[in-house]
Order: C-alpha cells, then sequence, then structure tokens
C-alpha cells in the first residue's frame, strides 16, 4: 500500500506540468522600419505576465470579445494603473489609467507592432 502511495505521488510530481495552462508569448516592436521587439506579452493563465526591455511585470491577462489585454501594477485598490491591449490585427496599445476622460475612458499614449512566437 505505501509503495502505491509512493507511486502516486511521483506520478503527480512529472505530470504536473504537463496539465499547466499553456503559454503563448507575443513580441512586440515599435513601428520603426527594423526595430527588435523590446515587449513580451505573456498568456499564462495566473502566471500572466509583460516583459517591457529586461523588467518582467505581473499582469492580469483577460480575453475579451475582439482583443486581448494584460493590465499590470495594481496598487491594492483593484485598479490597474496601466494595460497593453491587443487588437486581432496584432496593433497593442498602451494605457496609462491615470490619464482619463470625462467618462473615465483612457486613450491609448502609444502602440507596438506584435506577433504571436508561441
Amino acid at each position: 500500500m505505501r509503495l502505491t502511495g509512493i507511486a502516486v505521488i511521483m506520478f503527480g510530481l512529472m505530470a504536473g506540468p504537463v496539465f499547466a495552462g499553456e503559454k503563448t508569448i507575443w513580441e512586440c516592436r515599435t513601428s520603426n522600419a527594423g526595430s527588435k521587439p523590446i515587449l513580451h506579452l505573456v498568456e499564462w493563465d495566473s502566471r500572466s505576465y509583460v516583459k517591457f526591455a529586461n523588467a518582467r511585470l505581473s499582469a492580469k491577462y483577460e480575453l475579451e470579445e475582439e482583443s486581448q489585454g494584460w493590465y499590470f501594477n495594481n496598487d491594492g485598490s483593484g485598479y490597474y494603473r496601466y494595460g497593453v491591449i491587443l487588437q486581432p490585427d496584432g496593433k497593442a496599445w498602451y494605457h496609462d489609467f491615470r490619464e482619463t476622460d470625462s467618462d473615465g475612458l483612457s486613450e491609448p499614449l502609444d502602440y507596438f507592432l506584435c506577433s504571436k512566437i508561441s
């Protein structure tokens, strides 16, 4: 019985990564011709993140009807300070939610051109 318990635990340890969510990575560059990727958007369940240059920032990933969003820098208030919203055409819009209009909406400050690499 003890050997069976150990075998079940070992199988669980080996199978764990197989059952972990798939990681999808988008690499993004500025609109300058020939520019190298400086932003990576990683969709990975609760471990999603944004990597800008060499900084890795935990992010809340949301899949919406026609876009995907990565939201980061939550100060504990329940609101995120920044967001990157990826459109189906591969254009990712950067938002700073501290800058909003009278309706509480944020105009994008910049955009990146992204392609899925995995």
